[in-house]
C-alpha cells in the first residue's frame, strides 16, 4: 500500500474502515487479515481513529503489500468492499513484463 502516497486517499480509506455498515468487512477484519495480534485488534475500540490506526499498520509492517493485493482482498466475500477499491482505482500500477 506505499504506492498510495496521497495522504488525503489514506484519510478516506481510513474513515470508510471505521463506518460499520452489516455485511460489510471493517477496521477489525482488515487488522486482523493482515497479521494484527487479536489483543492489538480489540485495543483499537479505545482508539479515537482505529480505521488510521490500521493504515498505519498496513503501512509499517507489509512494506511489500500492493494496491492490486489489497483490494483483491477488500472484493472477497467477507469483505465486499467495492467502495474502497473504487477509490483505489487510481493507485493500481501495472507491471509490464519485458522478454
Amino acid at each position: 500500500m506505499n504506492e498510495v502516497d496521497n495522504l488525503e486517499t489514506r484519510d478516506e480509506i481510513a474513515s470508510l474502515l471505521e463506518a460499520r455498515t452489516p455485511g460489510l468487512g471493517d477496521y477489525r477484519q482488515i487488522a486482523a487479515e493482515y497479521g494484527m495480534k487479536k489483543h492489538e485488534v480489540q485495543g483499537l475500540k479505545n482508539s479515537g481513529q482505529p480505521g488510521q490506526e490500521v493504515m498505519e499498520f498496513l503501512h509499517g509492517s507489509k512494506p511489500d503489500l500492493t494496491v492490486y493485493s489489497f483490494c483483491k482482498m477488500l472484493k472477497g466475500d467477507n469483505m465486499k468492499r467495492f467502495d474502497i477499491v473504487k477509490i483505489l482505482e487510481d493507485h493500481l500500477s501495472i507491471q509490464i513484463e519485458h522478454r
